[in-house]
């Protein structure tokens, strides 16, 4: 077992239901297994998984609270889940290129190259949309305000009504707000930022399956 540097931390963890030691910061630590042989921490992708169950975590509560209509005592929240998920999403390959330096500077421009145009029309949806949440404070976003029902707002977390007109009285009107992107009219941010996700999850998927573990 190659020995620690100065500085670095030995830390502890389970890959593959194995406990596996590595370091707290770059290097080429090696990782016993249980057969004897060793692998490098940076023949793995384990960082990058990270990053895109981050990115997956933040789309998944942007689909709950992108549902809400009425009393939604957080009116922001959407606007924030989408900024936490592009940011994440974003960082996905460039956790990948520091985690595999040399192999992704080496396989990085024919995945790119290859790309359908509907793909590449993705990706750079993704880093404009990404910049602007950096650079502009938010992405372009679009507001629609839209009649709910009082049957919708009942079946809502179980809301109650009472109602206090006579027979015949009109139904009280709700309404909720939606937001979209701008570019992407008519769909809901969860909707239409999944492609997004699916575009990286088969980047990572692709990388990972054109460079195997090695093992020494």
């Amino acid at each position: 077992m190659a020995s620690v540097g100065i500085g670095a931390r030995r830390l502890w963890g389970f890959l593959g239901g194995r406990r596996v030691s590595f370091i707290g910061r770059a290097g080429m630590i090696p990782a016993s297994n249980p057969k004897g042989t060793t692998v490098t921490a940076t023949q793995h992708t384990e960082a990058t998984r990270k990053k895109l169950r981050e990115a997956t975590f933040f789309h998944r509560h942007l689909g709950t609270v992108a549902k809400a209509m009425v009393n939604n005592t957080e009116p922001e929240a959407a606007d924030f889940y989408l900024s936490a998920f592009l940011s994440a999403v974003r960082a996905v390959p460039w956790a990948l290129k520091m985690e595999r330096t040399d192999e992704w500077n080496a396989w990085n421009h024919a995945w790119f190259t290859a790309m359908k145009a509907s793909d590449a029309a993705l990706w750079d949806f993704l880093v404009d949309q990404r910049n602007k949440v950096h650079k502009q404070g938010g992405p372009e976003l679009t507001y629609t305000v839209m009649p709910v029902s009082l049957m919708e707002f009942m079946l809502e977390d179980k809301n109650t009504h009472i109602g206090t007109g006579m027979p015949g009285t009109p139904q009280p009107i709700f309404s909720k707000i939606e937001k979209a992107f701008t570019a992407v009219p008519g769909k809901s941010l969860a909707t239409a930022s999944l492609p997004l996700l699916d575009l990286i999850t088969r980047l990572v998927d692709d990388f990972e399956r054109d460079h195997p573990p090695a093992r020494s």
